[in-house]
């Protein structure tokens, strides 16, 4: 199992130091944390940061944050996907409002993964911008900072342990966009 390759670590600090880190918005807010301090930040790459556009999902229900699209596709239960596309039109409810659903969601986390990793091809397929700033972070490794106790997707601000599933499969599509762009040349 691809989980099963990755449990959670601690992350030395010249291991962070030498990666492309990503910040939840509020980080910087809460733990009044400056970017210098962070080394090079991957710039709104966060599932929480609002989007332009938004991810319509096959019931053409919108998303505006790709953390509310990853929680829809873990119901099949279409006035709740409803509820949480509501939800996402708040900036800076997902974290608050995540708690309301968790319990009513899928928690399988081979599922999780999948769901996360659709979150991250819809977030990226067809921006240019995006792409171009993930491809900038070349083959540096990607870490998700997180504030909360959740360290399965990201590591802890505080431990600096957790499992990094997401900058994991961000670092899997850089390579898959990669590998596409060079089958072109």
């Amino acid at each position: 199992m691809w989980l099963n390759n990755y449990p959670a670590e601690f992350y030395e600090a010249t291991r962070i130091q030498e990666a492309y880190l990503i910040l939840h918005p509020q980080i910087l807010e809460r733990y009044d944390i400056t970017r210098e301090e962070f080394y090079d930040a991957f710039p709104r790459a966060s599932n929480f940061s609002q989007l332009k556009y938004p991810i319509v999902d096959e019931f053409w229900i919108d998303y505006w944050d790709s953390e509310w699209y990853y929680m829809s596709q873990r119901t099949d239960n279409l006035k709740l996907k409803r509820e949480i596309s509501e939800a996402s039109k708040v900036k800076g409810q997902s974290k608050k409002q995540a708690y309301k659903y968790h319990q009513l969601l899928n928690q399988n986390e081979q599922d999780r993964i999948t769901f996360m990793r659709n979150a991250i091809t819809q977030k990226y397929n067809g921006s240019k911008w995006r792409n171009t700033q993930l491809l900038e972070t070349g083959d540096r490794e990607i870490i998700e900072f997180t504030y909360w106790w959740d360290e399965f997707f990201w590591i802890s601000n505080t431990t600096r342990t957790g499992r990094n599933i997401l900058g994991k499969l961000l670092m899997e599509y850089r390579d898959d966009l990669l590998a596409r762009l060079n089958e072109y040349e």
